[in-house]
């Protein structure tokens, strides 16, 4: 999952960059925005506050949107214990964003990307007992209508959501955010 979510990521950042460079006139930061959002598989939910950076082809209305938002995450593992925690979450969306807008995105919790197999004193121990802790991802697709500065969306999404010892119960998540650009 970890070389995925590399190789997308960097595939990309050189298009957004490449963009930028062949058409910088048409190219614009549409706007910051910080958001809520709530997302949910029947008693499963995941709220969290971010905020989210637009780059978009002011003539075809096609961008990137960057996003990185903290929150809470109260899941029910397979074996319907409830599992809690705290995620740190990035995201990127693509898609045509105007008045009504359509993406498409794929995200990471950063706090396992960055820190996943950092822990040499467990390596022995997790190589031998089989634990699964593979990075928690998504990809989903949305829809919204933006209304100047509010913007509104619905989203649907596959999530991997794990831990040493246990394994979410669900992975179709859907969800409501709603944004306010600056």
């Amino acid at each position: 999952m970890k070389a995925i979510c590399i190789t997308a990521m960097t595939v990309l950042l050189t298009l957004l960059i490449n963009s930028t460079q062949v058409n910088a006139q048409e190219n614009n930061f549409d706007a910051i925005a910080v958001f809520v959002k709530s997302e949910s598989h029947n008693e499963d939910t995941l709220s969290s506050i971010g905020v989210s950076a637009l780059l978009k082809n002011q003539r075809t209305n096609l961008g990137l949107k960057v996003s990185t938002a903290i929150g809470t995450a109260d899941i029910h593992d397979e074996a319907l214990y409830k599992q809690e925690y705290l995620a740190w979450e990035a995201g990127i969306k693509m898609g045509y964003f105007s008045k009504l807008f359509f993406y498409g995105e794929l995200g990471v919790d950063l706090a396992e990307f960055i820190l996943h197999d950092r822990d040499d004193e467990y390596e022995y121990y997790d190589r031998h007992h089989h634990q699964d802790n593979d990075i928690d991802g998504y990809i989903g697709i949305g829809a919204g209508i933006n209304f100047g500065k509010i913007q509104l969306e619905t989203f649907a999404r596959i999530r991997q959501i794990d831990s040493d010892g246990w394994q979410a119960q669900h992975v179709t998540y859907s969800g409501v955010q709603l944004s306010l650009s600056f």
